[in-house]
């Protein structure tokens, strides 16, 4: 075959190539409108129903459609009658390169029929889990469940309406420089799992200066396992700790609880006196 002959023939390749392409019909996506999340509680049972989902994980008839920071629209390739399914994103340990699925809660499932270029709001409300196992709920109304480490520290209820979350209460610890360290206890050593079973602590927060959540252990002695320290925050906000590798590296140390939460932090060098306050404090495992 000549060099000619060659170059006619993939020529003619392209060409039909091109047709082919310009016959087959662009796909145009739906789209599924989400705003945020609503988070259904049993006020007695699984306390205050605030939450901070950060992303909605979307599947679409069970297959995995994407990350979307809330609010969110969401481009879908499909059209006819469809399953969504909608998960709730956290920022885990308050970093938000650990995005991750929140486990104690439900999926939102909904079917929808979507068309090409038409937006669908879907309203997702998602609760606890059957098997979510409440350790502690603390809304701080009716006593608190910590203590001090030492009598003079500062630590109290407070019913200032500026520095309560929601209900009348909320706990508050004051440092001022003539004890500026503190450290705060859950009165309750509470049993955990220590086989990987997923572990949160959740609370509302809003601090002057830093604080460092740990969990203290028992067994054959005592030991303190610092899991995460989170910075100061002006207005109130919802921090949630994942509390399962804590207990994993506990266990293979020798210590399978009981364990004690642990609120610990202190002035900064510049400050004379801060505040620390803490709203609906839950201990949850499954």
């Amino acid at each position: 075959m000549s060099l000619v002959e060659t170059r006619c023939i993939l020529f003619l390749l392209v060409l039909a190539i091109g047709f082919s392409s310009c016959d087959e019909a662009e796909e145009i996506p739906a789209y599924l409108y989400i705003e945020d999340f609503g988070m259904q509680t049993d006020p007695l049972d699984e306390g205050s129903n605030s939450q901070n989902y950060r992303d909605v994980w979307v599947y679409i008839d069970q297959q995995p459609a994407g990350i979307f920071e809330l609010p969110a629209s969401v481009p879908v390739l499909r059209s006819g009658e469809t399953t969504v399914s909608l998960f709730p994103g956290i920022y885990e340990n308050g970093i938000s390169a650990t995005r991750v699925i929140y486990p104690m809660t439900t999926a939102f499932d909904q079917t929808v029929t979507l068309n090409p270029l038409e937006i669908d709001t879907l309203s997702p409300v998602v609760g606890y889990k059957e098997e979510c196992n409440f350790k502690m709920v603390a809304d701080f109304e009716f006593g608190n469940p910590f203590d001090s480490s030492s009598p003079d520290m500062q630590l109290s209820l407070t019913e200032n309406e500026q520095d309560v979350f929601e209900g009348n209460k909320s706990m508050k610890m004051r440092s001022t420089l003539e004890l500026p360290n503190f450290q705060i206890l859950s009165n309750v050593a509470y049993e955990l799992p220590v086989d990987g079973r997923q572990t949160y602590l959740e609370f509302n927060y809003k601090c002057d200066a830093p604080f460092t959540i740990l969990v203290k252990a028992f067994g054959d002695g005592t030991a303190s396992f610092e899991v995460i320290s989170v910075r100061e925050k002006e207005d109130w906000n919802k921090f949630y700790v994942h509390l399962t590798p804590s207990l994993g590296q506990l266990f293979v140390e020798g210590f399978n609880g009981p364990f004690q939460i642990v609120f610990a932090g202190g002035l900064k060098d510049d400050m004379e006196s801060a505040n620390w306050y803490w709203d609906n404090v839950k201990l949850i495992h499954l």
